[in-house]
């Protein structure tokens, strides 16, 4: 059966995917409509407008997936589903999304935890793959056929509590493998070396640790990206050290692996204090991947490298919890980078890339909707070039550009 070709993987981007049921925001799974806030006109029946674009409720299976499908060349991304015992894809029609294909699963996926999900070719067979994980239980290895539904290939069993966590795909190396970024497969803690390079040999994912240039206790987050304009993708995690020396702050790393075409990775450190979650856009528009977190800002220099200075955005008095990164894109259609925080329905747009840290807008969902869950990656399901934002409840917000 032909198989899609890895090379239609678009190496440079992030994304956050959904898994898909398809229906529209009438389902049960839909807040309540709140009456108080209609809005008339051209968005009747949207949770938001901005500029000129409506957005529109879907009802979709949330989870984090790292890495975007691109199965026919087209703008959009499809979407990888974990759930019910199986794992699917989708694709957005225009009037919500439709199933192309699905696989069991070869164990269960705790309801409370994320499973792992990375896109890549990582055996000897040619053609995309697709890993799903189950932290600390097992990693299964499907193929992608032509269609874009996926065939299971295998399964490989964890050791320890922790094997495969927080998985990132990097590569290709010079033979069109890709590798994954993701905690060693043993259940305790050593210092500085919680993250493996992992690869398939034959059809076994094998952890081979990495040797860290810092001394941390907790192994938190990771995003991937080109960050050394190599056309490779790489991966940046944080690792906190808050067990050597406890205080009010913790110390956090982040480590920056470069993937190479040997399929090795290249290690380097870069400490600074500040939360252990973000996400990675260009927010400057010099063509170079940075970093944000709520209110900081660290730029990337092209070369791998982040920036000593984090730059602090002067954000408002959140109005229920606290801001928390939804987005980085486009949200106004005007072709620039935004930045937009959300607090549950509350959320404020740092327009054109940050250009100026004390400038932004308020803006408001209707419906019911609120913001989350707040996750690492960026989406754009119809190809219109206006990201598509997360909510809670099942929930994503597809952009509808205006005449």
């Amino acid at each position: 059966m032909r198989r899609i070709s890895a090379t239609k993987l678009f190496v440079g981007a992030i994304a956050i995917v959904f898994g898909c049921n398809g229906r529209p925001v009438d389902s049960d799974d839909t807040p309540p409509a709140n009456t108080d806030h209609p809005i008339p006109g051209p968005c009747e029946g949207a949770a938001l407008e901005y500029g000129d674009v409506c957005f529109y409720p879907y009802s979709v299976e949330v989870m984090r997936y790292d890495h975007p499908l691109d199965l026919d060349g087209e703008p959009g991304h499809e979407l990888v589903g974990v759930g019910d015992g199986k794992v699917s894809v989708h694709k957005w029609n225009g009037d919500g999304f439709v199933l192309l294909g699905e696989a069991d699963l070869p164990g269960e996926v705790a309801a409370s935890v994320n499973a792992g999900v990375v896109a890549g070719e990582f055996d000897d067979v040619p053609g995309l793959d697709l890993v799903v994980a189950q932290s600390g239980e097992w990693v299964a290895l499907y193929h992608l056929t032509e269609s874009g539904a996926p065939e299971f290939v295998s399964k490989t069993m964890m050791s320890g509590g922790y094997g495969f966590g927080r998985p990132v795909a990097v590569g290709p190396d010079d033979d069109g493998r890709w590798r994954v970024i993701a905690h060693f497969d043993n259940d305790d803690y050593v210092p500085s070396d919680h993250i493996a390079l992992w690869e398939v040999q034959g059809t076994t994912f094998v952890d081979e640790r990495l040797d860290l240039p810092i001394k941390t206790c907790s192994f938190e987050y990771c995003v991937g990206g080109d960050f050394n304009s190599d056309g490779r993708r790489d991966a940046i995690c944080t690792l906190m050290d808050y067990c050597t020396d406890p205080g009010p702050e913790e110390d956090v790393a982040h480590i920056v692996f470069l993937a190479q075409g040997d399929g090795s990775v290249a290690v380097e450190a870069y400490p600074s204090i500040g939360p252990p979650r973000f996400l990675a856009a260009d927010l400057d528009n010099d063509g170079f991947t940075d970093l944000v977190s709520t209110n900081m800002v660290r730029l990337g220099d092209g070369a791998g490298g982040l920036s000593a200075v984090i730059a602090n955005l002067d954000l408002p008095p959140s109005l229920r919890l606290r801001w928390s990164v939804v987005s980085i894109g486009d949200i106004d259609n005007d072709g620039n980078i935004d930045l937009l925080l959300g607090d549950y329905e509350h959320g404020v747009v740092y327009r054109d890339r940050v250009s100026d840290p004390g400038a932004f807008q308020s803006l408001t969902l209707n419906g019911g909707y609120e913001f989350g869950p707040y996750n690492r990656h960026v989406i754009d399901v119809n190809g219109d070039g206006v990201i598509d934002l997360p909510v809670r409840n099942r929930g994503l917000l597809v952009s509808e550009v205006g005449p």
